[in-house]
């Protein structure tokens, strides 16, 4: 298995905070993953609901009784460590993803901490994280879709994108599929404040990925740009990347 699989092929999938109320994140990420039939076991967390989308909902991480894979985090920022601390004491769990806002981004010592915080927790338990502040992934082989993006349609394709905004990441995949003759993908992923998965990893398994044939980018900045640039050339021997960077001049 390969260091990514359990964020684009995970055989299950527990959501923090998921909801009835059609305004919260946790209602369309959950919609998403039922309509369009995820091959793999969805599990609902949030102690005030009882059902979800018809769905039995578990008071919290530690009362689901089956194996977990995966964790979307939507729940607020300072809310997480004690999921990260439910998660370690389970065991099972080897990915999560926290689409929740309100870390690093904001620039404020006390939320920087708090990523720090999560990060410490999930190195101790060996679990990878994509985000925070994030939107997530999507694969298109096995229908998953952990974004809180409504109205894509998934259409399978051998191109994979990686994207360092949100909206605009999904702008781009709805745009592609949008086409008279659509564009689909295989696979995408929005990375966030990257306190762990950054662009770099993500590229690097989209280029041991069989279903992947070219990489499109949306970048901001980087970093380790020298590693990047020479990890970047040698895959694009084998599959073209095209990227689209921004940032370049006072009005973006």
């Amino acid at each position: 298995m390969r260091e990514l699989d359990k964020f684009f092929y995970p055989e299950s999938v527990a959501v923090i905070g998921a909801s009835n109320d059609e305004g919260k994140a946790g209602y369309q990420i959950l919609k998403n993953l039922i309509e369009l039939d995820f091959h793999g076991k969805v599990y609902p967390v949030n102690p005030k609901e009882d059902r979800i989308f018809g769905i039995k909902c578990y008071p919290s991480l530690k009362d689901v009784d089956a194996e977990v894979d995966l964790i979307l985090v939507t729940v607020p920022a300072p809310i997480v460590p004690s999921v990260f601390v439910e998660a370690k004491e389970r065991g099972d769990v080897k990915a999560a993803v926290i689409l929740a806002s309100g870390f690093s981004e904001t620039k404020i010592p006390e939320r920087v901490k708090l990523e720090e915080e999560v990060m410490q927790i999930a190195r101790e338990a060996n679990i990878r994280i994509i985000g925070p502040n994030c939107v997530g992934v999507m694969n298109t082989e096995n229908r998953l879709d952990t974004t809180f993006a409504a109205g894509i349609e998934k259409v399978p394709g051998s191109m994979s994108l990686i994207s360092q905004s949100g909206s605009l990441g999904a702008s781009i995949a709805a745009f592609s599929v949008n086409q008279a003759v659509p564009i689909g993908f295989a696979k995408w992923a929005h990375v966030g404040n990257q306190c762990d998965i950054d662009v770099l990893d993500v590229l690097k398994y989209y280029a041991k990925d069989d279903k992947t044939n070219s990489i499109a980018m949306y970048m901001e900045g980087i970093d380790n740009a020298r590693e990047f640039m020479e990890v970047a050339r040698e895959i694009a021997a084998e599959k073209p990347i095209v990227i689209l960077k921004v940032g370049r001049s006072e009005l973006g």
